[in-house]
C-alpha cells in the first residue's frame, strides 16, 4: 500500500489516440447539440436554410487535422466560414446558404440561394397609403 502523499507525486499519464477526419465529421454532425445543427437553426431565425456538402465537411475536419486542433478548433473554423453570411443573410432576399469544399478552402465565398423580396416596413407603408386616401 502507498502513501498518498507518495502516489499523488507520480505524474498522470494518460493514453489519447488522435481524432482521425471520420470522429472529426462525426462531432460536427451527430451529437444532440452539434455546430452544424447550432448554425443550422441560428440561420432559420431569419428564415435561411444552411446546408454543407459532404466535401465540406471532409475539408472542415482536414483543415482540424492540419492545424492539429482537433475537436476544438472546429468551432473557430465554422466561424471563419460563416462569418460573411451571416452578416449577409439578415434583412437580405437570401433564402439558402450553401457551403462546399471550395468555400471551405477559401476559394469561393458562400453559395446564395435568393429569390424571396426583402420585406419592406409593410405597417408604414400601409399608413402612407391609408392617408393618401
Amino acid at each position: 500500500m502507498f502513501l498518498q502523499e507518495f502516489v499523488g507525486r507520480f505524474p498522470v499519464l494518460v493514453p489519447f489516440h488522435s481524432l482521425n477526419h471520420e470522429l472529426l465529421i462525426r462531432i460536427l454532425t451527430e451529437p444532440k447539440n452539434a455546430m452544424v445543427h447550432q448554425y443550422q437553426i441560428l440561420f432559420s431565425m431569419d428564415k435561411v436554410d444552411l446546408t454543407f456538402s459532404p466535401d465540406a465537411l471532409q475539408g472542415i475536419a482536414k483543415l482540424a487535422m492540419e492545424r492539429k486542433t482537433g475537436a476544438r478548433g472546429l468551432r473557430a473554423i465554422m466561424e471563419t466560414i460563416l462569418l460573411e453570411p451571416m452578416f449577409e443573410v439578415p434583412g437580405s432576399d437570401i433564402m439558402s446558404v450553401h457551403v462546399t469544399e471550395d468555400v471551405v478552402l477559401g476559394k469561393i465565398p458562400a453559395i446564395y440561394i435568393r429569390g424571396r423580396p426583402v420585406e419592406e416596413n409593410s405597417e408604414s407603408e400601409m399608413e402612407m397609403r391609408a392617408e393618401a386616401k
